[in-house]
């Protein structure tokens, strides 16, 4: 299917964000979590992705686009990108068929259709109206790779061309975290993705991560880039609320505080909101998406992280269905 082409909208075309009041999902005493912004319009619904740009919050609405870019519901071909300030109102937002999202300086890589058809734009909200967006082209390294899988890869934009290079492979070694020894990796499911904060005394801090949802598990990389990376698989449990037993555990998205008291954003796809949690965090916290538990299916759960032992333990209960993470200072 060939893609649509992203045109950028006026902020003055979206509708307020002003949320309507409802119960909020419960967190501990210490914390609040409260509505920080709706969907931008009638026509925008399903928010996927978060991340930042210029100390503004971007969410990615998928609009029903299908992972292979099938048309949504109403012959709908874009998802809207929208930028909110921290306030949560709109500051501006474009359509473009966004699947997931990072910022880059100055400018946000959005990649669309995950599954097949797929494409990576750059959009700068700084250049002019019609330049805002682009899509870039895509080449590859001729380096070779010792192993057949596939590849994870760095992508580096320059002039509108999308070089990758690979990173490690889906059976790349790595070692276990919990029991030290060397590992295969079996991943069928490379997810989302995030870096742990340098600065945050985590055990990786530093490091890039690869959530590897319907494997239960993450992958942690330190040197990534170096050509001598250095992987770590770390199982993911979770207590089984109906039979108490410790079970495997699959998560959407995880992210780690950058600072004391830094702030949460928790996107839930199914009740069309994003949340704002405030509270005592503390620098190198991990807060994931719960996705599945034994293989069944909850999204209702955001949960604390301990990456030295993989441990998932409920955090924010009464969420329709949790999907992506952001803290900001």
């Amino acid at each position: 299917m060939k893609p649509s082409t992203p045109f950028l909208l006026s902020a003055a075309v979206l509708l307020s964000t002003a949320a309507v009041a409802q119960a909020a999902p419960v967190a501990p005493p210490a914390f609040t979590v409260k509505v920080f912004a709706g969907a931008p319009s009638r026509a925008n619904f399903g928010p996927d992705d978060i991340t930042s740009l210029n100390l503004n919050v971007i969410v990615a609405w998928q609009n029903g686009i299908g992972p292979k870019g099938e048309a949504g519901p109403h012959t709908v071909l874009s998802s809207t990108v929208v930028r909110y300030s921290r306030s949560g109102s709109v500051t501006t937002g474009g359509r473009c068929p966004a699947r997931s999202m990072g910022g880059d300086g100055n400018r946000l890589i959005a990649t669309a259709n995950e599954d097949g058809n797929s494409v990576l734009y750059v959009v700068n909200p700084g250049a002019p109206e019609k330049r805002q967006v682009t899509v870039t082209l895509a080449t590859t390294t001729t380096r070779k790779m010792t192993k057949v899988g596939t590849k994870t890869r760095r992508i580096k934009v320059v002039s509108h061309i999308a070089k990758l290079s690979p990173a490690f492979l889906d059976n790349s070694h790595a070692t276990d975290a919990i029991r030290a020894s060397g590992v295969t990796l079996h991943l069928t499911d490379p997810d989302s993705t995030a870096f742990v904060p340098a600065n945050s005394g985590d055990l990786f801090a530093g490091d890039y991560v690869l959530d590897s949802q319907a494997d239960d598990q993450l992958v942690f990389a330190a040197g990534l880039g170096s050509g001598h990376a250095m992987l770590t698989r770390l199982p993911l449990t979770c207590v089984n609320p109906i039979t108490q037993a410790t079970s495997k555990a699959g998560i959407d998205d995880v992210r780690w505080a950058p600072a004391d008291n830094a702030t949460l954003y928790a996107v839930d796809i199914k009740a069309n909101k994003v949340y704002k949690v405030s509270g005592p965090f503390t620098a190198g916290e991990a807060i994931a998406s719960l996705d599945t538990v034994s293989a069944a299916s909850t999204g209702t759960t955001l949960a604390t992280l301990n990456d030295g032992s993989g441990e998932l333990d409920p955090f924010i209960t009464g969420l329709k269905a949790a999907k992506g993470l952001l803290f900001m200072p």
